[in-house]
Order: structure tokens, then C-alpha cells, then sequence
């Protein structure tokens, strides 16, 4: 079988590959380069492994600003509560009168009928609060029908007990009509203890119902009315799941949505990463296109470009950045295609010079005594030769157009749908991060 490549020219690229890394290897900074853009695509490609959670299916992982989860280690943050997730069981809390309870994976209350007496029913389901330290927020959403409704007047009351056994009404209602699936969504952070009580104030209640380690108690008080004797209902609820939010989570904390600021950080690394490997990717070709058509021909075309390159580097990059990008439209596409357009006349500059040098090198007037010409020197030895030095270049343009377009994200003229590191520390910015020093989610993606 015929080898794809003859041993001839394997020999060849090996000479090329090593001489490449040789010189390479001289450039520090290019090597600091190489070694950001590897850890780069390393959290990139392995982002589903480093986080099991998904930020385009995000959901309240924490109470807002939830601290990390290893500020445990210290004696103050030692018994903060993390988030956790209980199944509520339903079961009577007094003698059924008038009535037929089943409980299990669905409670349901039946009135009986034959009578005109009222019926006033309780079914609990209890909270074991495991941390030491008071909770916020807690949410849970119940799954409700009222069928066989008829001359009945019925009510409904959620009602938590706390861990001290003081009563908070959460939710209620009052029917005397059939009512399909419907659903009870109770969450803390919008209700408020002294509210209930007429005293205008914002303080929550959650704290207050789960103030320390022990038992609470989801209670819901369901009152039938008959009308008459042939009065009938019934009343049912599925088994549904409580959850208290953490004051601590994760390696990176929550940000004022709740949501998790380590899986926004390692799935950002995939944007910002692309941005900056095609931003990099473009501003280096033209770099090297316009140093070595400089460079080699020289002349009037020589003349035009290096003055091109004058009036752009005399031009303030970022305001103008930023005006483009407020007419045209905040695009990632759009975005990167101005990064690399700014981003090219260092390396041009560069290339230029090291063409000069080259084109009196001894291979290149061989190459011009056997016939070659302009085009086919260019490309086949002046190209290869500078390619290490824009290799470097591009190397250290992966960083710099993520740290450019983070600029414009964090001003407010990023990509919306995008979420990059810069649009990370806008989030943060407007989420009221640095009033409130929540380090957390400004440092990582500032670094």
C-alpha cells in the first residue's frame, strides 16, 4: 500500500515542524500565549464534564449572591445552609369529619354528603431543616383540582409552620365551582412576614420559618360549606417537592438571579475563546498579507500601505469600536470582523521589516535566477519564513480580542445573546456586584 506522504517529504515537514519550534520557542511571551489559548480550549471542549449544570436551561441553583460553597472552612460560614430538596408527603394532622381522606402519592379530600354540617379538614407534610444557620428563600409548587363540586362552597389555605411553631398564611382561595389542574406556585422572596400583618416592609419571612436546625411543617387547611344535603366535593393534591435555597453553593457562588456563576464562566470560555481565535485568525492574515506584499515589492505599493497603516494606528481603537458597533449593531460577527480590523498593523509593521531582510537572502535570488516569480517566492519561501514570528503574534491576539470584546460587552455594546466573560462582568456590574463585594462573580471572569 502507498503511504499517503513519501518518506521523502515526511522528512522534509519533520525539518520544517522542528526548525518552526526552534524558533518559536525563543519567544516567551508567544509561548505564555500558546499555553492560555491550551487552557482556554481545554475548559471550552470539556465544559460538560467540569459542570454538570447547563446555563441555557438555568434555574435558581442558591439564594442571590450565594457565597461559595468552601467559604465553609471558615468558623462563621461553618453551618450555612445549601440548597436542598424535599418531597412533600402528605398525611392528616387531625380526625376526619364529614369526610374521606387518602393520602400517598396524592392526597384527596372527599366530602361525604348526607348533611349540612361544615367540614374543616388539615393535611400536613413535614420539613426536616438540617443547618444551623437561617434560610431566606424557599419555593415549592403544588399541583391542585377541585371535581364534583356541587352545592358546596369550598376553601383552601397554605399555611407553613415554623420551626418554633408560628404560623405563616401563604396562599388561599375560596370557589364554589369544579377547577381543572391548576398550580400553587408559593415562593418567599416574593411574600413578606409584616406585609401580612398591614405594616408596609421588606423584610422576609424565610429566615423566621427556617430559623435553625429542626422540623417545619407544610399544612393545607381545606374547609367545605354545603349548601344543602346533596352537597359533594372533592379536593386533590399530587405529591410535590419543596425546596429550601443555600446561602452557599458551589466553587463560584450565585449571582442575583440565584444562578450558577462557575457553569456562566466555563461556558463562556467557549464564546470568548471563538471570538478570539477568529479575530486572531483574520488580523494575523492580513497582517501577513500586507507585510509581505510591503515588504518584498516594495515601491509605491510599499508606500500606500505603511501610510494605511499610519492614519489607522493614529486612530482611537475603542471609541471607535464602540461607535460601530452602536450603528451597525451588536453582532459577535460584526464584532470580531472590527476586532481584526484594528488588529493586524503591529504585526505588519513586523513582517515588513523581516521581508526586507529576507528578499537579499541568497534562496530567494536563486528562486528569481530559476524563474520564479513574484507570487510563487511570496508564497512558497518569504511566507514560511515569517511564519513563526506570526504565529506568535497570533498567539497573543487570541487574548487581546477576548480582553477587547470584554471591554465593549462590560460598556454595554456586546453581543446580548452571547455569554462571554465581558457580558458576565456587565451582568455583574448592573447586578450591583461591586456595591454589594461580591467578589466572586466579578474576579474570575476579570481574570
Amino acid at each position: 500500500m502507498t503511504p499517503l506522504i513519501s518518506k521523502e517529504r515526511r522528512i522534509i515537514y519533520t525539518r520544517k515542524i522542528k526548525g518552526f519550534w526552534e524558533e518559536f520557542s525563543h519567544n516567551k511571551i508567544g509561548l505564555v500565549g500558546l499555553i492560555i489559548i491550551i487552557i482556554y480550549a481545554f475548559i471550552a471542549i470539556f465544559a460538560p464534564l467540569l459542570t454538570p449544570l447547563n446555563p441555557t436551561m438555568s434555574v435558581r441553583q442558591a439564594q442571590a449572591y450565594a457565597l461559595p460553597e468552601w467559604v465553609s472552612v471558615f468558623p462563621e460560614y461553618s453551618d450555612s445552609p445549601r440548597t436542598f430538596h424535599t418531597t412533600l408527603h402528605w398525611v392528616p394532622s387531625q380526625e376526619a369529619r364529614f369526610v374521606n381522606i387518602e393520602w400517598g402519592r396524592q392526597a384527596k379530600i372527599e366530602y361525604l354528603g348526607g348533611g349540612t354540617q361544615p367540614a374543616y379538614n388539615r393535611i400536613d407534610a413535614s420539613i426536616a431543616y438540617p443547618y444551623g444557620a437561617p434560610s431566606a428563600v424557599f419555593y415549592t409548587t403544588l399541583e391542585w383540582s377541585a371535581t364534583s363540586v356541587k352545592d358546596m362552597t369550598y376553601s383552601i389555605e397554605v399555611v407553613i409552620i415554623s420551626i418554633n411553631g408560628t404560623k405563616y398564611s401563604l396562599w388561599d382561595v375560596t370557589s364554589n365551582q369544579n377547577i381543572p389542574t391548576s398550580i400553587i406556585y408559593i415562593d418567599s422572596s416574593s411574600i413578606t412576614l409584616l406585609t401580612r400583618l398591614g405594616i408596609r416592609s421588606t423584610v422576609q419571612f424565610g429566615p423566621m420559618v427556617f430559623s435553625g436546625k429542626g422540623n417545619c411543617t407544610l399544612q393545607l387547611k381545606v374547609d367545605f360549606i354545603p349548601k344543602s344535603t346533596k352537597a359533594t366535593a372533592a379536593i386533590s393534591f399530587k405529591e410535590s417537592d419543596f425546596t429550601v435555597l443555600g446561602a452557599v453553593h458551589g466553587v463560584l457562588g450565585t449571582d442575583n438571579y440565584g444562578e450558577d456563576i462557575y457553569t456562566q464562566l466555563v461556558y463562556g470560555a467557549r464564546i470568548s475563546l471563538a471570538i478570539g481565535l477568529l479575530a486572531a485568525f483574520v488580523s494575523t492574515s492580513i497582517g501577513i498579507l500586507v507585510g509581505v506584499v510591503s515588504g518584498y515589492i516594495g515601491g509605491a505599493s510599499d508606500e500606500v500601505l505603511m501610510r494605511l497603516v499610519d492614519i489607522l494606528l493614529c486612530l482611537p481603537v475603542l471609541p471607535l469600536l464602540l461607535s460601530l458597533v452602536f450603528v451597525f449593531g451588536k453582532n459577535v460577527l460584526f464584532i470580531v470582523v472590527l476586532i481584526a480590523v484594528f488588529g493586524w498593523l503591529g504585526l505588519s509593521r513586523v513582517i515588513r521589516s523581516q521581508v526586507l531582510s529576507l528578499r537579499e537572502m541568497p534562496f530567494i535570488e536563486c528562486a528569481k535566477a530559476s524563474g520564479a516569480n513574484k507570487t510563487y517566492i511570496m508564497l512558497r519561501h518569504v511566507v514560511p519564513n515569517v511564519f513563526p514570528v506570526a504565529f506568535a503574534f497570533l498567539v497573543l491576539s487570541v487574548p487581546s480580542a477576548i480582553l477587547l470584546e470584554s471591554a465593549l460587552s462590560f460598556l454595554g455594546f456586546g453581543d446580548p445573546t452571547a455569554p462571554t466573560w465581558g457580558r458576565m462582568l456587565n451582568r455583574a456590574f448592573l447586578g450591583q456586584a461591586f456595591d454589594r463585594l461580591a467578589w466572586w462573580w466579578v474576579f474570575p471572569p476579570g481574570l
